[in-house]
């Protein structure tokens, strides 16, 4: 699940959205576009958006929305279904034929190609998690200019993710709503009502309030979450777990 986390992450919010392609000093290139052949005119600059490509409802398994109402999660873009939303279950294979079994691999395999380019062929995503379409998941961009990086970059992440979830829990901060004492004294009703009203004001920053310098970044607001230490225990005989990140205690079976 870490791997879908990261995936959708990186679906919704990409570092870079536009990635610049030009044919200066290289003849017309064609290209074929759904079965028609097309010609890029040399000396002609393009910009390949990801976030489009990262939302296209052709390339990604998509449902109904999930929000309150069924409404959509953005005014004009993908009204009928919830690619606008952050869904990371979407990237986990079903029972019915490609779900992973125990020859897949949990990190993405390198493959090269291009003769003694040895271009990077591979999938950003591991086996276990669905694969889109080659062009239509763009978070590292694509070929000879790939990232160099993007191995490390997802190993990083993911122990990050694997080490926070170890310990901790994750939840949407709602201090701007009622305090630790407030909410106490609600009842399941209220509590959600809060939370959903959070919930709203995230959504409309991530719709609203992001703008981009070089990488795409929030800059109308901030959004909150809150961590929580999970105490896990696990009972070995004679041995040391950690129970607080200051201090362990020794249990025996």
């Amino acid at each position: 699940m870490p791997g879908a986390v990261l995936a959708e992450e990186l679906r919704l919010l990409p570092p870079v959205l536009n990635i610049p392609k030009s044919t200066y000093g290289v003849p017309d290139q064609k290209l074929v576009i759904d079965g028609k052949e097309c010609v890029v005119l040399k000396e002609t600059y393009c910009v390949v958006a990801c976030a489009v490509a990262h939302r296209h409802p052709d390339y990604w398994p998509k449902g109904p929305s999930r929000l309150p109402g069924g409404r959509p999660a953005h005014p004009t873009s993908n009204v009928d279904n919830d690619l606008e939303e952050f869904r990371p279950e979407r990237w986990l294979l079903t029972e019915n034929g490609q779900n992973g079994s125990a020859d897949k691999k949990a990190l993405p395999v390198d493959s090269l190609a291009g003769g003694d380019l040895g271009v990077n062929e591979s999938s950003d995503t591991s086996e276990l998690l669905f694969k889109p379409v080659k062009g239509s998941y763009l978070p590292f961009s694509e070929g000879y200019r790939a990232c160099l990086g993007r191995r490390f970059a997802q190993v990083e992440v993911l122990v990050v993710l694997a080490v926070l979830f170890q310990n901790y829990s994750v939840e949407l901060a709602v201090d701007k709503y009622a305090t630790d004492e407030e909410l106490e004294r609600m009842d399941n009703n209220e509590k959600a009502e809060i939370w959903h009203q959070a919930a709203e004001d995230a959504r409309q920053l991530l719709v609203y309030g992001m703008g981009q310098i070089i990488t795409l970044q929030i800059r109308g607001g901030e959004l909150t979450v809150r961590m929580h230490f999970v105490e896990i225990l696990t009972i070995f005989r004679h041995c040391t777990v950690p129970i607080h990140p200051t201090r362990t205690r020794t249990v025996s079976s």
